[in-house]
């Protein structure tokens, strides 16, 4: 381990309000349901799995207590589908320093998983394991995800899963390339994650949801997505806010990729995204996508995030890239830096790619151009320095600009590719 071990070590520190592995004092007390009734405590026992724990519980939920060590699940293929059922470990789960295993505090073997029915769960303070070492001694080498709320069966109109409450919760998965989810929160409305880490699979923290929040994610170790909201047409997203996010390489700069926000098979829109570094990012820091004109990603708002690469991204590297049916979209405090591209775009959508906005922000040190521009834009009190290229690049369509400055431009300050610029006086 050459990035993600210390950063974890010295904090779990960024997300997680106690350390790796410590024992909570404690764990369980008495507990009310979202009704204000006291609902049971079940202290599991050892060579119990976390699903014989919770079925005993009765119908109306629970709480299932697990103390410090490892439990295994025991939903290798049925999920949670009860209300009320909080499990509350003892400490958030650490990881083995070849990351094969997690170690310390809590820690549950195998998927935890949860589906429609299961109103108001909770899981707090403990790790969920879906590492290779796991996978390969129980389940063939075929790696799953580690935590899930999901709509099994995919099933377009299934109850969303009412208020979960995902806190302190990490997840390991089998490798950086594997087909599964670390964390995935879908189906869900008034979801809350809080202080979350997720180490491999190809997907980290996945958020499928309305109203929704999450709270504190170090993410690591993900080649297509590291956070991501997706709207699908059996999971729909929209007004949810996303902040405090740390994206890191796990062993080498370019090993992950960064945040996604995309309409799939849904439309996607109010989504707010801030206080987030990217790091290293594979192929882009942020993208935000529409597949069509019926599943556009629209009223998206993007504030004080960092995106830089050790030394100097590859070629073909973007800080931000929109793809195809995207529309008001708010940049504020984009910090971008030693990267291929700034904010670039693939194949914008015409009448419908507009109404974009950047503002206080910086772009430093990109090989190409600063920021590219397709329909109706404004980009206001932003830096460039030491661009290659082009400072900004109007494709086609309006691009408005006021006070901005421009410092060792390669190209043009401002170039008319298509488009037009209109000149302010700030």
């Amino acid at each position: 381990m050459r990035r993600i071990t210390p950063l974890l070590l010295s904090g779990a520190a960024l997300v997680v309000s106690s350390a790796c592995g410590e024992p909570r004092s404690t764990p369980c007390g008495t507990t009310l349901n979202s009704t204000g009734a006291n609902t049971p405590i079940v202290y599991a026992q050892p060579g119990q799995t976390v699903k014989e724990s919770v079925d005993s519980l009765p119908p109306a939920g629970g709480t299932v207590c697990l103390g410090v060590g490892k439990w295994t699940s025991g939903y290798n293929s049925t999920v949670i589908a009860k209300p009320h059922i909080t499990i509350q470990g003892s400490g958030i789960g650490g990881f083995r320093s070849d990351l094969t295993a997690m170690s310390g505090g809590t820690i549950v073997l195998g998927r935890l998983v949860a589906s429609s029915g299961a109103d108001y769960f909770t899981v707090r303070d403990l790790g969920v394991d879906a590492g290779s070492a796991y996978i390969d001694a129980n389940l063939g080498g075929v790696a799953t995800d580690a935590f899930a709320i999901y709509n099994d069966g995919q099933v377009v109109g299934a109850p969303q899963v009412e208020s979960p409450v995902i806190e302190n919760v990490s997840c390991l998965g089998y490798s950086p390339t594997a087909p599964a989810h670390c964390m995935l929160v879908e189906n869900v409305n008034h979801a809350y994650v809080h202080n979350v880490v997720a180490v491999m699979n190809v997907h980290g923290v996945v958020l499928k949801g309305t109203n929704s929040v999450v709270d504190g994610v170090l993410s690591s170790g993900h080649s297509i997505t590291s956070v991501i909201v997706k709207s699908d047409n059996y999971a729909p997203s929209s007004q949810d806010n996303l902040s405090n996010i740390t994206i890191e390489p796990l062993f080498l700069p370019g090993d992950t990729r960064g945040i996604s926000v995309i309409g799939v098979a849904a439309p996607i829109s109010g989504i707010n995204i801030s206080n987030a570094r990217i790091h290293s990012p594979l192929g882009w820091g942020i993208h935000v996508a529409g597949a069509n004109s019926t599943t556009a990603a629209g009223s998206i708002g993007f504030s004080n995030i960092s995106i830089d690469y050790q030394g100097a991204s590859p070629t073909g590297y973007y800080c931000m890239q929109l793809v195809e049916y995207v529309s008001a979209v708010n940049i504020d405090n984009l910090n971008c830096s030693n990267m291929s591209a700034g904010i670039s775009l693939y194949q914008p959508a015409a009448g419908t790619f507009s109404d974009f906005t950047v503002t206080n922000s910086q772009f430093t040190n990109i090989a190409t151009n600063g920021v590219e521009t397709y329909g109706t834009w404004m980009i206001s009190n932003t830096s460039f320095g030491s661009i290659v290229g082009n400072g900004i690049v109007a494709d086609s369509g309006v691009t408005t600009v006021s006070g901005n400055t421009f410092t060792n431009i390669g190209g043009s300050d401002m170039y008319s590719a298509g488009g037009s610029f209109v000149v302010l006086t700030p």
